[in-house]
C-alpha cells in the first residue's frame, strides 16, 4: 500500500465536530503519510486544534505514535514560548528590531 487512503479497503476515521469547530479533520492528515502528517502539524497555529489533533491521533492509533506525539509536543513548545513574548521581543528576534 503506498499510504494514502484506499476506499474501498480502509476505514478512514472522521471527526466532523472538530473540522466544523477548526476547518480541518485532523484524521485526514494523521492516515496519511508521516511526511504530510509532519509538515501540517508543524504549520499549526492554534494551540486548540493542536489538542484536537492530540486527542483524535490517541484515538485512531489506540494511544498514540511516540513520534507523532513528540512532534506535537515540540509544536506546542513552540507555539507557547511564541505567545509568551512581547511583540517587541518577538521582532528583536526575527531581526526586525
Amino acid at each position: 500500500m503506498n499510504g494514502r487512503y484506499a476506499a474501498a479497503t480502509d476505514v478512514r476515521h472522521e471527526f466532523s465536530k472538530i473540522e466544523t469547530t477548526h476547518g480541518e479533520d485532523p484524521a485526514r492528515f494523521l492516515q496519511a503519510n508521516k511526511e504530510l502528517v509532519f509538515a501540517r502539524i508543524a504549520g499549526i497555529r492554534d494551540l486548540e486544534l493542536l489538542e484536537a489533533w492530540r486527542a483524535v491521533e490517541r484515538q485512531i492509533t489506540d494511544g498514540g505514535r511516540p513520534e507523532v506525539l513528540d512532534a506535537l509536543d515540540e509544536r506546542k513548545a513552540e507555539l507557547t514560548s511564541e505567545n509568551l513574548e512581547s511583540p517587541r521581543t518577538a521582532a528583536r528576534n526575527r531581526g526586525a528590531a
